[in-house]
């Protein structure tokens, strides 16, 4: 954000949102898609106009994680990638295990490196000041506004479950569906449908889901259907509801959760997955025999 600091804010304002938009359209590029429908309706979504019009990281996050998934044979890139992505929205950590189950494991250390060296220089730069406080911090920005968003930890306070036990209950669900993500698509011909799942994992799993972080939705979307279909314009019925804040409201969080988890699981029975599942050893050898 530095240098957007340094201009005039009507400037930067500008600038910001043309990064953003640029972002998801790079995203999709990346991803393969070339039909000028998927891209109308994705800046037609909500998710992309919420992303755009608050001026947040989101379309950065997905543009990271595209450029994850088409550059996974290189293990600098995709390891310095995936510990970008994490460092800035730690709710994508099931991504790092992705890294695990399909064998990029020297990624995946690079990937741990990056981010712990990252974040002790970060600290170290202001002398450590709060490190102590900051997992109470985290508990307590969750306890205040987590509530107000449209995720799990959401629907449980709507119901009177404790912050304490929702967001317990979160990182156990998260733990368990990693594991059951891995063990359904272990296979090397089920990459892309690992990633797949264990994106929509980070989705569900976070106890603060904003309606910017779908736009991320539209990597499984892109890797089911590289050409226009019905699955691009269901992110489009996210309209029907498009407040930035749920008001711990069951009507308004039940919607964006079935839906989200809806379109996962569309592009997990999906043709285009499948197709490059079954080539990704063909597409992306592994790191050591691409070295040798």
């Amino acid at each position: 954000m530095v240098p957007f600091s340094l201009l005039p804010f009507p400037i930067a304002n500008v600038l910001f949102l043309l990064l953003n938009l640029g972002c998801v359209a790079l995203s999709l590029r990346l991803l393969g898609v070339r039909d000028w429908r998927c891209y109308g309706a994705a800046f037609l979504s909500a998710p992309v106009f919420a992303a755009a019009s608050i001026g947040t990281i989101s379309p950065l996050l997905l543009l990271g994680v595209a450029a994850a998934w088409r550059y996974r044979g290189r293990t600098v890139v995709v390891g310095t990638v995936i510990a970008s992505v994490v460092a800035m929205k730690l709710f994508l950590w099931p991504l790092w295990f992705w890294l695990i189950r399909a064998r990029h494991r020297a990624a995946a250390v690079l990937a741990s490196a990056s981010i712990v060296a990252t974040t002790l220089l970060a600290w170290w730069a202001i002398g450590f000041a709060g490190l102590h406080d900051y997992p109470r911090l985290l508990g307590r920005l969750t306890e205040l506004v987590g509530a107000n968003s449209y995720s799990l930890y959401a629907l449980q306070r709507t119901a009177g479950v404790s912050s304490h036990a929702a967001q317990a209950g979160l990182i156990l669900l998260g733990l368990l569906l990693v594991l059951a993500a891995a063990i359904a698509f272990g296979r090397p011909r089920d990459e892309a449908r690992l990633f797949v799942a264990l994106l929509g994992v980070a989705l569900v799993a976070t106890p603060i889901l904003w309606p910017h972080y779908l736009v991320l939705l539209f990597v499984p979307v892109a890797l089911s259907s590289r050409s226009f279909s019905v699955l691009w314009l269901l992110p489009l019925l996210f309209r029907l509801d498009s407040a930035p804040w749920s008001y711990g409201s069951a009507t308004r969080i039940v919607p964006v959760l079935v839906g989200t988890v809806g379109i996962v699981a569309m592009a997990l029975r999906g043709r285009g997955v499948t197709r490059q599942s079954s080539s990704s050893e063909l597409h992306c050898p592994h790191p050591r025999s691409s070295a040798a």
